[in-house]
């Protein structure tokens, strides 16, 4: 029977944790990431927390990112040790309508499974295969050209530079002719499930480098919004989150043998 590992993340929410149940009753694993303002970058601190039903042993981390810094960190932290599929999952997801029921009982059959709303296709592709951009979808998405908003802010009038996935792309996947083409993710809440084999597919640098992107000292950004460091990592969080949930299903399936691997397939 496969092993399976269910992890979200909590800040100041922890009362929507009223799930536990549905992970308990399929005898899965669970892990529980708490994020806390006063821990600093490399450190982390494990305390225990009560339910109305369980008493919890939950790993604090720096409050970076939203969820999806946890889910890299989790990664990072058990690369060696993973369990045979790990279900990533917001804590909130039934406030947002999230079909996790179905994610829990088909996790331990795909190597790659997602759920959320708003599934749209998004064609990946570059200045050398621009016959891409014949495929019918939703976006297009060219990697030679990331997008870079021109929405200044009033503190110096800048257009702001961060970090998007074309970015990443290019970074994790430099073969140019091995472009994904067309592509289906959700724009709303997705939560995922990987098997332990295709997070591995990545060194665990790949991982890394992703979860440095949430950090100042990545200089993946280059504006501060109001002299204020929080605020500022709070609006990169959201940026990123929105970027990193249309980019999940490219991260862990891109250019694998699906001959070899087992990818949910919506059409």
């Amino acid at each position: 029977m496969s092993k399976v590992n269910v992890v979200t993340v909590t800040y100041n929410d922890l009362h929507k944790l009223n799930w536990l149940h549905l992970v308990s009753e399929k005898n899965y694993d669970f892990t529980l990431y708490s994020k806390d303002n006063n821990i600093n970058i490399g450190e982390f601190e494990k305390r225990q927390v009560e339910t109305s039903e369980y008493l919890i042993e939950q790993t604090v981390i720096p409050n970076y990112g939203k969820c999806e810094y946890a889910f890299l960190y989790h990664i990072i932290n058990n690369y060696n040790d993973l369990a045979d599929h790990t279900v990533f999952t917001k804590i909130h997801w039934y406030e947002q309508g999230i079909n996790f029921y179905d994610l829990i009982n088909n996790c331990a059959n795909y190597d790659y499974y997602e759920v959320g709303m708003g599934l749209h296709s998004y064609v990946w592709y570059n200045n050398d295969n621009l016959h891409l951009k014949e495929v019918a979808a939703d976006t297009y998405i060219n990697v030679d050209t990331p997008y870079v908003t021109g929405n200044p802010f009033n503190f110096d009038g800048r257009a702001k530079r961060w970090e998007v996935f074309e970015d990443w792309y290019n970074h994790i996947f430099p073969d140019r002719n091995n472009v994904p083409g067309k592509i289906y993710a959700f724009d709303h809440g997705p939560c995922f499930s990987v098997s332990r084999e295709l997070i591995r597919r990545h060194p665990i640098s790949v991982y890394e480098y992703l979860l440095e992107r949430f950090h100042p000292s990545s200089k993946a950004w280059d504006f501060t919004l109001d002299n204020d460091e929080r605020k500022t990592l709070d609006h990169v969080a959201q940026h990123y989150h929105d970027n990193l949930v249309r980019f999940h299903r490219l991260l862990f399936t891109h250019g694998v043998d699906q001959n070899n691997f087992k990818i949910q397939q919506y059409f």
